[in-house]
């Protein structure tokens, strides 16, 4: 590296309403060379977060069911951050455990990744690799 340039890990947000998954996804970004801010378990946290710092990446859980409102859809919470960090070119993975065809997923915005929650969460680190447009920032 050039004398007087630095590297800086890429922020990684983390919206996962499982706290154990939640902790085990900030370890394995972590150890990953991520720098993943402190886990999100819902819409309002992510957004406050999110006014105040953008992450380069995202590892998005879809169905924030632990949130929602009994007469909203699966996945409404998550579709809508899913918009917020697409129309700010936050590089996405969805990590889910919907059991609906992934097709379905990637409808929602072509330009994510889907692992599912039946992977090991090594899969996602593996995932934000293939979303990086330079593989040498990770």
């Amino acid at each position: 590296m050039p004398k007087g340039k630095t590297t800086t890990s890429p922020k990684t947000l983390i919206v996962e309403d499982n706290a154990l998954l939640a902790a085990e996804l900030h370890e394995v970004l972590t150890d990953a060379g991520l720098a993943p801010f402190e886990p999100c378990s819902n819409y309002r946290d992510a957004m406050s977060l999110l006014a105040q710092d953008f992450p380069e990446y995202c590892v998005l859980d879809l169905d924030l069911s632990g949130n929602r409102a009994w007469h909203e859809p699966l996945g409404t919470e998550g579709r809508r951050l899913l918009s917020v960090l697409a129309n700010h070119g936050s590089r996405t993975v969805i990590y889910s455990g919907l059991r609906v065809p992934v097709h379905d997923l990637l409808a929602l915005d072509t330009d994510v990744e889907v692992v599912s929650k039946s992977d090991p969460v090594e899969a996602v680190v593996a995932a934000l690799r293939r979303r990086a447009d330079d593989t040498a920032s990770l």
